[in-house]
C-alpha cells in the first residue's frame, strides 16, 4: 500500500526523537500512549528494533516497546496517579 513508506519514514524519526530521551533517562521499558497507540504493531515492532540498535548501550541492554494499556487516556491517568500517589504518601496539597 501507498501508506508504508509514510508508516516507516515517521517510525524512523520517532526512534531517533527517542533515542536521545532513552540515553538520557535510561528506562527499563518504553510505552508509547496517546495517539501512538494507532501505529500498527508491525512498526512498533520496528520502533523497537531501531531504538535499540541507535542507544548507547546498544548490545549490553534492550528496551522493550509497547502500547501504553490505557491507549488516548494514559497522559490523563498518568496524571491522576502521580496526585493520588502524593496525597496516599501523607503529603496534602499545601505542601506540594
Amino acid at each position: 500500500p501507498a501508506c508504508v513508506p509514510i508508516f516507516t519514514d515517521i517510525t524512523e524519526k520517532l526512534a531517533t526523537a527517542l533515542v536521545g530521551t532513552v540515553n538520557l533517562l535510561d528506562p527499563q521499558f518504553l510505552f508509547i500512549g496517546h495517539e501512538g497507540i494507532w501505529l500498527p504493531d508491525s512498526y512498533l515492532t520496528l520502533l523497537e528494533d531501531i531504538l535499540n540498535r541507535r542507544i548507547l548501550a546498544a548490545g549490553h541492554k534492550y528496551i522493550p516497546v509497547a502500547k501504553a494499556a490505557f491507549g488516548t487516556q494514559s497522559p490523563l491517568l498518568g496524571s491522576v496517579c502521580t496526585i493520588l500517589y502524593e496525597l496516599f504518601s501523607g503529603h496534602t496539597l499545601r505542601t506540594l
